[in-house]
């Protein structure tokens, strides 16, 4: 099927060698094995040291934008012929100078083209219902991929070459510090009862696709969501939460990593504020 396709129905021991005693003639050898093998164990520490240093991740800080950062959701699939355009020109975004300022990206992979003869590997039920829900809260005639949201209201610009909208004005802000796979969020919101979502993103995915309106492609995926958890908050304005992830967590491995974070008041699918970062390829090894 070509152009926009729709779906109407709900869906990481030196080992000790012995000595023996030696002749007064062989004293200098000794001390200069002795000498070199000192120089083998620092050398040897140095690079443990430098390995350890190398396998920790610091913590990674993601924050908002003062002039606003941007929610832009794609829903795509790799059963559709339609979406690989959409998921080209969102991937643009991986090198432009506004992404996780201006811009946060996430890319959901819905499960309702599986029926037409490939079964997307990233594609969750969850996301299927992300989508909907969006649509009954805005009474959308149907649900469709590849399908755009910016700041949770549906963005039909890309069919005919639009620009995005500008970002919202006086949005409350919002950070977030992801360690070893805990990740801490804080925001001031007007609302007491507040819901925040995170998700962790996979770039550079490739897929070999082997059948259905796709097949013998090979496509590209980035900022494509492998995980995504959310946690509520009832507090007076200063809002805090902490949400865990683990590798087990991850639909799929990635040559690159990113997370997303974003709050909703409970009653609304709506985001109020948003914010995104890269993240080291060792996701989840703590600091010493």
């Amino acid at each position: 099927m070509e152009g926009v396709h729709t779906q109407t129905q709900p869906q990481a021991t030196l080992n000790q060698t012995q000595s023996t005693e030696m002749p007064s003639s062989g004293i200098k050898v000794l001390r200069l094995r002795l000498s070199n093998m000192s120089r083998i164990i620092t050398v040897f520490a140095a690079l443990i040291a430098f390995s350890s240093i190398g396998a920790s991740a610091s913590p990674v800080q993601a924050a908002s934008s003062p002039e606003g950062s941007q929610l832009l959701e794609l829903f795509t699939s790799q059963g559709c012929s339609s979406c690989p355009p959409a998921e080209k020109w969102i991937g643009q975004i991986t090198t432009h100078r506004d992404l996780w300022k201006r811009f946060v990206p996430v890319v959901y992979h819905v499960d309702y083209w599986d029926r037409l003869g490939w079964r997307d590997p990233f594609a969750q039920k969850a996301h299927t219902e992300r989508q909907y829900q969006y649509a009954a809260f805005h009474q959308l005639r149907s649900v469709y991929t590849p399908g755009f949201f910016v700041d949770g209201k549906e963005w039909r610009g890309f069919f005919h070459q639009g620009t995005l909208p500008g970002p919202r004005q006086n949005t409350p802000s919002i950070k977030a510090e992801w360690d070893a796979g805990e990740l801490r969020i804080t925001s001031e919101l007007p609302s007491d009862k507040v819901r925040f979502h995170a998700t962790v993103l996979g770039f550079g995915l490739q897929t070999s696709v082997k059948r259905g309106e796709n097949s013998g492609r090979k496509l590209a995926g980035n900022f494509v969501v492998l995980s995504h958890k959310t946690a509520d908050s009832e507090a007076q304005k200063q809002h805090e939460v902490t949400i865990q992830f683990s590798d087990k967590d991850l639909a799929s491995k990635a040559p690159r990593y990113g997370f997303a974070v974003w709050a909703q008041n409970v009653d609304s699918p709506i985001p109020l504020t948003a914010a995104g970062n890269w993240l080291p390829k060792r996701l989840f090894v703590s600091r010493p």
